[in-house]
């Protein structure tokens, strides 16, 4: 199967591409890997954003067995310089054949952004980056935003004119965004792509925390959507499985992105 195709709620002449979406910051692979792989098998997403994944030569040939596992592609693998350092793609076999380009962009190492903070802790700062893959009628990415909030914010732009460049309007961003709703980059997203929760037809009322995944307190993971878009489910998933695979919770939305 090549694409799902729907009627948008309210629109009956409008075509729709409907999307499984998930996101996930998996920790390189450094927790419960057993566990890691039965949270992305029952997600069952069409594409799957991933962060933090294994940085290690070996690891573009460790993604690319796992999406082999879940019946899936691994089109943009992680690591340097393939999957913008610390972001990386899955899509599934049954829409594999729709996708058009794939490609990541490391973002820029702002070093006098950290230097306040290295002073107070010295810890030398990751080096960021972004994914995408275009599958037709949608652009898919996969975000992964660092601890410095000055960095946060200008890497956060940067992504919002790739997304202007695509169109927002057949755009998702999903990612760890490392913040909380409420700060600057939740509001540069949802200025450009609502956060999907709040506009989902149904969500679960008591579970929008992400971090850490054992006890969440926190909400730092989320998709953003074209404004036009009908989100027909919002999930962040908990359990003993999850709290074993990662540090994070993963999303996962159900959507109708409108083809013009």
């Amino acid at each position: 199967m090549t694409a799902r195709y729907a009627l948008s709620m309210g629109q009956e002449h409008d075509t729709s591409q409907r999307l499984r979406v998930a996101s996930y910051n998996v920790k390189g692979f450094a927790a419960d890997r057993r566990a890691l792989w039965q949270v992305l098998k029952n997600l069952d997403a069409d594409v799957l954003a991933l962060q933090e994944p294994p940085r290690s030569f070996q690891g573009p040939a460790r993604l690319r067995a796992l999406a082999h596992s879940l019946h899936m592609e691994c089109v943009v693998p992680g690591g340097y310089p393939f999957g913008g350092v610390t972001t990386a793609l899955l899509v599934a076999d049954r829409i594999s054949s729709s996708v058009v380009a794939a490609g990541a962009r490391v973002l820029p190492w702002g070093l006098p952004q950290w230097w306040p903070q290295l002073v107070d802790r010295p810890s030398w700062p990751s080096r960021r980056g972004f994914s995408w893959v275009d599958v037709g009628n949608v652009v898919v990415v996969s975000a992964h935003l660092g601890l410095n909030p000055a960095e946060r914010v200008r890497h956060g732009r940067i992504i919002m004119d790739a997304v202007n460049e695509w169109g927002s309007e057949r755009t998702i961003v999903a990612g760890d965004l490392n913040e909380e709703p409420g700060g600057p980059v939740w509001e540069l997203c949802d200025s450009l792509l609502p956060d999907a929760r709040p506009r989902a037809l149904s969500a679960s009322p008591d579970v929008a925390v992400t971090f850490p995944s054992h006890r969440a307190r926190r909400r730092i993971d989320s998709i953003f959507v074209p404004s036009r878009a009908v989100v027909w489910s919002f999930e962040v998933r908990a359990g003993a499985a999850v709290s074993a695979a990662s540090d994070h919770r993963p999303v996962v939305i159900e959507v109708d992105v409108p083809v013009e």
